[in-house]
């Protein structure tokens, strides 16, 4: 899905207010890491957000590709929208060599 179908499914969500700030605030941060500065670059992103049953905590995986970086990006959403980053790798699509993921 495109960044702005993520979005809209985050927005659709069962989490509450502070989480989804966060999970939209991740979503950025997966963009930016994403997305590089070649004209035509339009990432696809595999979005995976599945909330407690108790409704207190909220996983928020997200995996995304573009013509030049691969992201991923696993983080623990608390009830308050604390944020426990589980991983954060963003590879060269070619080669596979890592580099540094900014949140």
């Amino acid at each position: 899905m495109e960044y702005a179908a993520a979005v809209e499914a985050i927005k659709a969500t069962n989490l509450n207010a502070s989480q989804k700030r966060a999970a939209l605030r991740l979503m950025g941060a997966s963009k930016n890491n994403t997305q590089s500065s070649i004209e035509g670059d339009a990432p696809e992103y595999e979005l995976h957000i599945d909330g407690s049953d108790q409704g207190s905590h909220a996983s928020f995986c997200c995996f995304g590709g573009g013509v030049l970086y691969e992201t991923t990006l696993s983080v623990v959403l608390g009830p308050r929208g604390g944020k426990k980053v589980l991983r954060a790798d963003r590879r060269f699509s070619d080669s596979g060599n890592a580099s540094k993921f900014y949140i």
